[in-house]
């Protein structure tokens, strides 16, 4: 717990201006989590798929929906 003051101002910092809807949400943090999760494993796509338990065309298709691929 020695950091939740800094989790608390950095959680904050990020959280939009304007109200969203929870499915604008959820597609900013999805695109956010595949986004960074494909950078931690160089772009490689089935590498990527493996760590964080998705079929390879299953992030394949997420990555064009949001425009990461």
């Amino acid at each position: 717990y020695k950091n939740v003051s800094d989790l608390s101002k950095e959680i904050i910092e990020n959280l939009p201006e304007e109200p969203l809807t929870l499915g604008d949400a959820e597609e900013i943090f999805e695109k956010d989590y595949l986004q960074k999760a494909l950078e931690e494993n160089d772009n490689n796509l089935t590498e990527t798929a493996h760590k964080i338990g998705l079929r390879h065309e299953t992030l394949w298709r997420k990555c064009k929906k949001l425009a990461l691929a």
